[in-house]
């Protein structure tokens, strides 16, 4: 169920009601938001009976199916056509020849009308083609148009993703993470954070040398559910030049209490920089 509620634009997962299906050949699934669909729009797909969701890659396929329909369409009228231009070709010929060997019969009248009306049908049958010719043409163009409006949307998600990408990093600037904090699991939350609020004022003083006060930190808490295994610390701090001296002078940390030892401090990453890190590494 995890699986069949897992969008394919930002791999997460998530409850049923932020999820569209594709509804036509294939089984996409997308959340509403990530697609830059409105709440009212999607109100509407969610009412019984209504509306139905296709993704790009069927409603394509649909487009394909309608310009393969239309090519066919053309060959058969060409063939017609070609069919129509051998009669004419042979009614010509005969003509020709009756001329040219003087034998005029009964049924040459009939002939010369039976190759006018051909002419006037064959002319039609091209001027058809001709229109039909057009019409292709105008297709293409709006195929094309509609391929310049897909690369746009493609082009405004992945500025949108950059604007995201650049507001989580600006957001966790300040912050920076404990980590092998010792994390007493038999404490109250109230307790447990304020034990946390110490060791956070002794390291930081340690570091910096005395030279940080209780408004200098913002707010902290432990990261992931409480379990039996040691929870990294966030600490928010007031400002990022507080956070960059703090990582300057990381070395003062050899100088921490005994109870204190063995803990480490890091920059508060978000998931793309620590994968890059990983593929530094």
């Amino acid at each position: 169920m995890a699986e069949k509620n897992k969008c394919q634009t930002c791999n997460k997962v998530t409850g049923a009601k932020d999820i569209l299906h594709c509804r036509f050949c294939c089984s996409a699934a997308v959340h509403w938001r990530c697609i830059g669909m409105s709440d009212s729009t999607m109100k509407e797909l969610q009412q019984p009976n209504n509306f139905v969701w296709m993704c790009n890659s069927c409603i394509g396929q649909i487009e394909l199916f309608r310009l393969n329909s239309q090519l066919n369409e053309m060959s058969v009228e060409i063939r017609k056509l070609q069919e129509s231009n051998a009669k004419i070709s042979d009614q010509v010929n005969y003509i020709q020849d009756k001329l040219d060997s003087g034998e005029i019969d009964n049924n040459f009248g009939d002939k010369i009308t039976t190759l006018q009306e051909n002419l006037k049908k064959s002319y039609a049958d091209t001027l058809k083609d001709v229109v039909v010719a057009n019409v292709v043409k105008v297709n293409n163009r709006v195929t094309n148009m509609n391929d310049g409006i897909q690369a746009l949307k493609v082009e405004v998600i992945k500025t949108k993703e950059t604007i995201q990408s650049i507001s989580e990093i600006e957001e966790r600037s300040c912050n920076l993470i404990i980590f092998r904090l010792k994390e007493n699991v038999d404490l109250s939350v109230s307790d447990g954070r304020r034990e946390d609020d110490e060791n956070i004022s002794r390291i930081l003083g340690t570091i910096l040398k005395d030279k940080v006060d209780k408004f200098d930190v913002v707010k902290q808490f432990r990261l992931g559910k409480k379990t039996e295994k040691t929870r990294p610390l966030l600490v928010r701090l007031k400002s990022k030049s507080l956070k960059n001296l703090i990582m300057e002078n990381l070395s003062n940390l050899k100088n921490l209490d005994e109870d204190l030892r063995g803990i480490s401090v890091g920059h508060d990453l978000t998931k793309e920089q620590r994968n890059d890190c990983k593929k530094t590494d």
